[in-house]
């Protein structure tokens, strides 16, 4: 209890009830389920919305990827990679690293009936190391190394491709227009091009660690 009492007194960290998260997710159900559609959760915590978003993302390939594994292990991918937090503890971030993996393997190993791939492992491991980052969402930098908040975008190839550009969240949040749209959006509005930092080859997805 004290320490509940302290998080709150230092973070304004306050837990949000599952009912809550459901509810207030409910609200946006069509973007919720859409594979393409990016959250970003400036203090995600220990995850309960990017979870729940990301079960309902799963479920969504589940239904549409039944028979090709490659297809549904692609689409487990673009769901992860879609997801991105900050939170000022790096506990916090830890555990939500591990609850939105442990997701992904345990849907994984029930539809497939298999163990999860050490390749798809380490890919959405690699992912969640990106997209999920210890940091200040007020002064956009990490409280520990002081180093500026950098998050990449995951663009689609064709063959099953993925090319990862990094960007400096606040090189993002310069753009006007990202007031207005989900985080990388490419849903054809008026396009934002924030200035990478780092630009790499499109490679195979398993193969992006």
């Amino acid at each position: 209890m004290e320490e509940k009492i302290f998080q709150v007194r230092k973070y304004g960290e306050v837990y949000t009830e599952a009912k809550e998260v459901n509810r207030m997710i409910d609200e946006i159900n069509f973007e919720s389920t859409r594979l393409e559609s990016t959250f970003l959760e400036p203090a995600c915590g220990d995850g309960n919305f990017l979870l729940e978003i990301l079960y309902r993302k799963i479920k969504t390939v589940e239904l549409r990827y039944k028979k090709i594994e490659l297809d549904f292990q692609f689409n487990i991918f673009l769901s992860i990679a879609s997801l991105y937090g900050i939170d000022i503890q790096e506990k916090n971030v830890k555990e939500c690293r591990e609850r939105l993996y442990k997701c992904v393997k345990s849907n994984y190993e029930n539809h497939l009936d298999k163990i999860m791939s050490k390749e798809f492992n380490n890919a959405i491991n690699f992912v969640l190391s990106k997209n999920i980052q210890p940091g200040d969402a007020l002064n956009l930098i990490n409280p520990v190394t002081k180093n500026p908040i950098i998050f990449s975008k995951w663009s689609v190839f064709p063959k099953y491709k993925i090319k990862r550009t990094d960007y400096t969240f606040k090189s993002v949040l310069n753009y006007e227009s990202i007031q207005s749209l989900p985080l990388f959006s490419d849903l054809g509005e008026p396009a934002f091009i924030p200035e990478p930092i780092n630009e790499n080859n499109p490679v195979f997805f398993l193969d992006i660690a």
